[in-house]
C-alpha cells in the first residue's frame, strides 16, 4: 500500500511539474477607448518548444482574444491591431491575460489590469474675429475630433447635433453657425459654447464699440537687467498696418519703484523724442541716475511710452516692466538624464548664459560630481555650451549630484547696495537599476526635433563577456511610443566578432512625423542568452506644429492696390474642406485672438502627450521592510489612531520607462526593482522625494439654424472704383473644397482699405486637421487720403474734419483738391 502511494505521489509530481518554459514581452496602453482599434506589442523570447501565445483580456461584458502568435524554438516579435468592442460604461476596469500552450500544458502566464473608457473628443472652434459690434453678425464654425485628429461627422451618443443648434447637419465634419448681434447690446465679453459627449467648449468673444487703430507702437527692451548694468537702449517704434513708419512724438518716463515702508521716493525719468524715418525713437538710459543697487527699492523697472502721430494727434501707448536681478549670469544643464549607468561614460551638457539669456562664448566652467571637482576644463562654445563625459565606473552612489560653476571674481558691493552673484547649475542623477551587468543607455541629442525631421538617434552599450559568453551577435529591439501608443517597432542586428565588439553604440534612424507628435519616446531593449531585460528609453519633443493635413495658402501678390482683382491658392490633403479667414490687422491689435482653433487643438495634443498612467490601475509592489510591519507607532507618533502608511522610494528601472509612457509591460524576465518599505514619518521627508498612495455670465442669444454655405462666388471683374468704399474688418471667412488634385484656386477681390489682412486657413480631410501657416496681404497706394473724424457727434453739432495725405511717391506730381463730395 505505502509502495502504491509513493508511485502515485511521484506520478502527481512529474504531470503538476511540467512547465511551459516560454520567456515572453507584452507591452499594450494602460488606457484603452471604445471603439477604436489598439495595438499590443508581443514577443516570445525563449521559447523551448513548439506552442501558442494568446493575449485576452476580459471585460465586463465580453472574453475577447487581442493577439494570437504561434512560436516554434526561434523567439519572435509582431506588433499587433485589435478593437476594443462597444459599450454603454462610461469607463471600466479590464483584465489582460497572457496564456501559453505548449509542451502539453494550457497555462496564464500573468495578468493586469487596464482601464478601458470612451475616447477623448475635442469640439474645436474658429470664430470669424474675436471683437464684434453691436448689430454686426457672429459667426463661428464647428468640428468635432477624435484623438487622431480625424473630424466626426457622426451624432453624438446623446442623440443631439453638435451643441445647442438644431438642425445642424456637418459638412466634411465642419459645420457653420452665426448670430446677428442686436443693434442695443451690452457691451463686454460674450462667449460661443458648444456641448457635446460630456465636454463643454467656450470660445470668447468681446462686444465693444471702437474705432480701429492705424498703427501700431512696439517698445523693445530687455526683459531683465542685472544691478550691474550699464546704459541700456530702449526703441519705441510706430508701423501703420501698411508697414510704412509713423511720423510724431514720442514721450514717456522709466521709474524704479521705491517699496512700500523703505521711506525713499520713486525715481522717474522722462523719455522725449521724435521719431526718425525708420518710424523709430531710441532712448539712452543711464541706469547710474536709477539706483539699481541701492536697497529700499523694488527689483524692477516701469517703462511707459506714448507716440502721437503728426498731424492727427492720435495717440498709442504701450507699457512695459524690466525686471531687476542681482544674478549675474547663470549656468544651466541641459538635456537632463535623469539615470546613469555604471560603466557606461555619463554625458551631457552646461550652459552659460546671461541674466537675460544671452549666450556667453569662450569661458570656463567646473564641474563638481557629488562635491569634487573635475580635473577636464570645460569651455564654453559660440552657443555658450560646454559638453562633458564622465567615467561611471567608480560611482557606487544611487544619486549622483553634478554642479556647474561659473567663478570670475565676485563684484563687492558698497553698504547699502545689494550683493551680485553668480547662479550654479544643479542635477541629481541616479542609479538604472539593473539585475544585469550588461548596460544600455540613449544619449539624449537632440532632445527635440522639428516636424518631419529625418534624425539619426545613438544609444551606448555594454556587453557583459559572461552573459554573452559565445555569442556571435546580439539583436536591438528598437520600440517607438507617443500618445501612450506604440507606433513603430524594428530590430538592430550587431555582430560580436571580436572582444571589442561587446562595447560600441548603435544609431536609430527615425523620421518624426505627425504621427509622433508632440512627443515621442525612443525605447531600446535587447534579452541576453540567458535571460533578463537592459532596457532604456529617452524622450524627443518635436517642437513645432505638426499636423496629418499639411496646408498652404498662398496669394498671387503680397501687395496690391484697393479693389486690384488677385487669386488664392490653397493647398491641403485631396477632398479637404478648408475654412478661409482674413481679418484686418487692425482688428488684431485691438483684440488678439487668443483662443483660435489651432491653440485649442496643440492643447488637445498636450492633453493627449501626458501619458495617463491611470490610478484604477497603478501598480504598487509587496514591500518588504527593515523590520515587521505594521510597528507599532503609539510610542512614536503624538496623534493616535493615525496609523502610518509604507513609504515607497521612487527608482528608475525598466518599469518606470514603460509608466512614463502610459503603457503597460508584462514579461516573464525581471524588470522591475523589488520595492523597500520603509517605515517613515512624513516630516522626516523631502519634499521631491515623497510618494504615495462675470460678463461672460451673461446668456446666449439661442442659436436655432445653421447659416447657409458661406463659400464665396467669384464676382465679374469691375473697373476700380474712384472713391474707396470697401474698409471691411474681415475679407475672407469663406469654406472652399480641394479636390482629388491636394489644391484650388480662387479668384478675389481686395478690399479697399489701406492695411495688412492676415490669412490663416483651416482644412478637414479623411487623414485629419491641418492649420496653414499665416499668409499676409498689404494693401497699399503711395498716395491716398485719410480723413480722420471723431466717433460720433450730436445732431447740430460742428465739428472738424481733418484730411491727411500720405504721400510715399519719389517723384512729384500735381494735386488738384475738391471738396464738394464733402
Amino acid at each position: 500500500m505505502l509502495k502504491v502511494l509513493l508511485l502515485c505521489l511521484l506520478l502527481l509530481d512529474l504531470i503538476c511539474g511540467q512547465s511551459i518554459g516560454l520567456g515572453y514581452l507584452v507591452i499594450l496602453p494602460s488606457t484603452l477607448y471604445y471603439s477604436t482599434n489598439e495595438n499590443a506589442y508581443v514577443h516570445v523570447l525563449t521559447p523551448d518548444n513548439d506552442g501558442e501565445l494568446v493575449v485576452k483580456m476580459v471585460t465586463k461584458a465580453a472574453n475577447i482574444t487581442l493577439a494570437t502568435q504561434k512560436y516554434t524554438t526561434m523567439e519572435s516579435q509582431q506588433c499587433v491591431t485589435f478593437s476594443v468592442p462597444e459599450s454603454t460604461e462610461e469607463q471600466e476596469v479590464a483584465t489582460i491575460e497572457v496564456w501559453a500552450t505548449g509542451n502539453g500544458v494550457h497555462e496564464m502566464m500573468e495578468s493586469k489590469n487596464v482601464v478601458i473608457k470612451k475616447t477623448e473628443v475635442q469640439i474645436v472652434m474658429q470664430t470669424e474675429k474675436p471683437i464684434l459690434q453691436p448689430g454686426q453678425t457672429a459667426r463661428c464654425r464647428v468640428a468635432r475630433l477624435n484623438r487622431n485628429l480625424i473630424a466626426l461627422d457622426e451624432v453624438d451618443p446623446e442623440g443631439n447635433k453638435i451643441a445647442q443648434w438644431r438642425n445642424v447637419h456637418p459638412r466634411n465634419g465642419m459645420a457653420e453657425l452665426s448670430y446677428t448681434l442686436p443693434d442695443v447690446l451690452s457691451l463686454g465679453e460674450y462667449k460661443f459654447t458648444m456641448k457635446g459627449d460630456h465636454q463643454e467648449v467656450s470660445v470668447p468673444f468681446a462686444v465693444a464699440k471702437y474705432v480701429l487703430p492705424k498703427f501700431q507702437l512696439k517698445m523693445s527692451a530687455p526683459g531683465s537687467i542685472p544691478i550691474t548694468q550699464k546704459p541700456f537702449d530702449i526703441n519705441v517704434c510706430g508701423t501703420y498696418t501698411y508697414g510704412k513708419p509713423v511720423i510724431g512724438e514720442v514721450t514717456g518716463k522709466i521709474c524704479h519703484r521705491a517699496s512700500p515702508g523703505s521711506g525713499k521716493t520713486d525715481i522717474c525719468k522722462p523719455i522725449t523724442g521724435k521719431t526718425d524715418t525708420r518710424g523709430c525713437y531710441t532712448a539712452r538710459i543711464d541706469t547710474g541716475s536709477l539706483e539699481l543697487k541701492s536697497s529700499g527699492y523694488e527689483y524692477y523697472l516701469d517703462v511707459e511710452a506714448s507716440l502721437t502721430e503728426g498731424g492727427t494727434g492720435v495717440k498709442m501707448q504701450e507699457k512695459k516692466s524690466i525686471r531687476i536681478t542681482y544674478t549675474l549670469n547663470i549656468v544651466d544643464f541641459l538635456d537632463k538624464n535623469p539615470s546613469y549607468r555604471k560603466g557606461i561614460a555619463f554625458k551631457g551638457k552646461m550652459q552659460l548664459s546671461t541674466n537675460d539669456g544671452s549666450p556667453m562664448p569662450n569661458e570656463e566652467l567646473s564641474l563638481f560630481v557629488s562635491g569634487v571637482l573635475q580635473n577636464d576644463v570645460y569651455r564654453t562654445d559660440e552657443r555658450g555650451v560646454a559638453t562633458f563625459s564622465l567615467d561611471t565606473t567608480s560611482w557606487t552612489n544611487i544619486n549622483v549630484d553634478l554642479r556647474g560653476e561659473y567663478n570670475p571674481p565676485e563684484p563687492v558691493a558698497d553698504t547699502g547696495e545689494v550683493q551680485p552673484h553668480y547662479q550654479h547649475g544643479y542635477t541629481t542623477v541616479k542609479l538604472f537599476y539593473s539585475e544585469l551587468r550588461s548596460q544600455l543607455q540613449i544619449r539624449r541629442d537632440p532632445s527635440s526635433v522639428l516636424c518631419g525631421d529625418k534624425a539619426q538617434l545613438w544609444a551606448d552599450f555594454i556587453l557583459d563577456p559572461l552573459e554573452f559568453d559565445g555569442q556571435t551577435s546580439v539583436v536591438f529591439y528598437t520600440l517607438v511610443v507617443s500618445q501612450g501608443r506604440v507606433k513603430r517597432d524594428s530590430k538592430i542586428n550587431h555582430e560580436l566578432t571580436q572582444k571589442s565588439d561587446l562595447k560600441g553604440f548603435i544609431s536609430v534612424p527615425i523620421t518624426f512625423n505627425d504621427d509622433l507628435a508632440p512627443v515621442a519616446t525612443l525605447i531600446i531593449y535587447f534579452v541576453p542568452p540567458g535571460g533578463g531585460l537592459v532596457a532604456d528609453g529617452a524622450e524627443f519633443e518635436i517642437s513645432d506644429n505638426c499636423y496629418p493635413n499639411k496646408v498652404s495658402v498662398k496669394l498671387s501678390e503680397k501687395q496690391t492696390l484697393p479693389a486690384s482683382e488677385l487669386h488664392l491658392n490653397i493647398r491641403a490633403a485631396p477632398g479637404s474642406l478648408c475654412s478661409c479667414r482674413s481679418i484686418d490687422k487692425s482688428i488684431i491689435l485691438l483684440q488678439e485672438d487668443t483662443h483660435n482653433a489651432e491653440s485649442q487643438v496643440n492643447s488637445f495634443l498636450l492633453l493627449l502627450a501626458q501619458r495617463e498612467y491611470p490610478q484604477e490601475v497603478q501598480e504598487f509592489q509587496r514591500c518588504f521592510s527593515p523590520q515587521p510591519f505594521p510597528v507599532p507607532m503609539e510610542d512614536r507618533l503624538v496623534r493616535a489612531k493615525r496609523p502610518l502608511m509604507p513609504f515607497y522610494f521612487y527608482e528608475i528601472d525598466i518599469f518606470s520607462i514603460f509608466q512614463g509612457c502610459g503603457m503597460k509591460i508584462m514579461s516573464s524576465e525581471r524588470y522591475r526593482k523589488p520595492e523597500e518599505c520603509h517605515d517613515l514619518q512624513p516630516f522626516m521627508l523631502a519634499r521631491d522625494e515623497f510618494f504615495a498612495f462675470s460678463a461672460v455670465e451673461r446668456p446666449m442669444a439661442e442659436f436655432a439654424e445653421i447659416s447657409k454655405d458661406s463659400t464665396a462666388e467669384s464676382k465679374p471683374a469691375e473697373a476700380a472704383p474712384q472713391i474707396r468704399k470697401d474698409f471691411a474688418e474681415t475679407w475672407l471667412f469663406n469654406l472652399y473644397e480641394v479636390g482629388p488634385s491636394g489644391q484650388t484656386t480662387i479668384a478675389v477681390t481686395a478690399p479697399d482699405t489701406i492695411t495688412q489682412y492676415v490669412v490663416d486657413t483651416l482644412c478637414m480631410s479623411p487623414v485629419g486637421i491641418g492649420f496653414s501657416p499665416q499668409e499676409t496681404l498689404d494693401i497699399f497706394k503711395p498716395f491716398f487720403v485719410e480723413v480722420v473724424t471723431p466717433y460720433s457727434i450730436k445732431r447740430g453739432e460742428s465739428f472738424a474734419l481733418k484730411a491727411i495725405i500720405f504721400n510715399h511717391l519719389k517723384q512729384c506730381i500735381k494735386v488738384r483738391t475738391n471738396d464738394a463730395s464733402i
